[in-house]
């Protein structure tokens, strides 16, 4: 479970008819869904072809697919941050 406030669920739908519970995918992950497919294509555009095991030389021993999703989850905490001002 995550510490990061995760902005409640983005299409909140009812547990059930007489609980007062709401379940669905967060905020934040929904937003760093959105992320980590824009950065996905732009990586894709850079190397015809996206290798989630290659390890970025940047990035000191992470994978590919790791980078994407640490930077997807920064991107999406900003907006949530942003959005609670």
């Amino acid at each position: 479970m995550s510490t990061k406030v995760d902005g409640n669920a983005a299409f909140p739908m009812p547990a059930s008819e007489n609980n007062r519970e709401w379940y669905g995918i967060s905020l934040r992950d929904y937003f760093a869904a959105g992320f980590e497919a824009s950065q996905t294509i732009m990586t894709s555009a850079d190397t015809s072809l996206v290798n989630p095991q290659y390890l970025d030389p940047r990035s000191h021993g992470l994978t590919v697919a790791q980078v994407i999703a640490k930077n997807s989850y920064e991107l999406a905490d900003a907006m949530l941050a942003e959005r609670g001002k």
